[in-house]
């Protein structure tokens, strides 16, 4: 496993709620790859997570 495999974790939960359920996902790493998990990762959540929202509601 590279530097990166050892320092740093992404973990995803997901809780059921009434009105749907809420994502949680946790970056996190080490100073010296911080920023590259964040510009690599970071601005891919949204559009991952806004896609995984249309794919469950299903077809309009």
């Amino acid at each position: 496993m590279g530097l990166a495999g050892r320092a740093s974790s992404v973990r995803h939960g997901v809780e059921a709620r009434p009105e749907g359920c809420r994502l949680r996902i946790e970056l996190r790493a080490v100073a010296a790859v911080e920023l590259a998990v964040r510009a690599s990762y970071g601005p891919l959540i949204g559009p991952l997570v806004r896609n995984l929202a249309r794919t469950a509601a299903g077809p309009a």
